[in-house]
């Protein structure tokens, strides 16, 4: 998670969810694979509704989700995928939803340009929707669950 991305968070969060929210960066862990392992005792899983992991390197988001899988079987796991591919092997690693940044800041970028050329928000927001659920659905497809 990037430091500006971490500080967003803890300044909105407290507001929009008043549970506890742990937010922790990589540089201020020195999150790398080896520790991984070690590092995920203290996340505290054992008492977390959600683990949400963007982390850079994607070797360390792979150990993260597959660790944390580990600890609970029924912990909501989000994380961010560069790609498509990526998403499906986190989805195989454990991931309960994988994003994948670069087809959804397609889909943000799109969206932006046709209501700014003057489409209507309503439909531009439906159709992006539906394409957004389209692509999950044939990620879904290509690992099994």
């Amino acid at each position: 998670m990037t430091s500006s991305l971490a500080r967003c968070s803890a300044l909105l969060a407290p507001r929009l969810c008043p549970l506890p929210i742990l937010v922790a960066t990589s540089q201020q862990t020195r999150l790398s694979c080896p520790c991984i392992p070690r590092w995920v005792g203290r996340l505290h899983l054992e008492t977390a509704r959600a683990l949400v992991v963007t982390l850079d390197d994607p070797a360390s988001a792979d150990e993260l989700v597959a660790a944390a899988r580990r600890e609970r079987q029924d912990l909501l796991i989000i994380a961010r995928a560069p790609d498509a591919a990526h998403a499906v092997h986190l989805y195989r690693l454990g991931a309960s939803d994988a994003v994948p940044e670069t087809i959804e800041a397609s889909f943000q970028l799109s969206e932006a340009v046709l209501i700014d050329v003057g489409m209507p928000m309503g439909p531009v927001i439906a159709s992006t929707h539906k394409q957004r659920e389209a692509l999950q659905d044939a990620i879904g497809q290509w690992y099994p669950k």
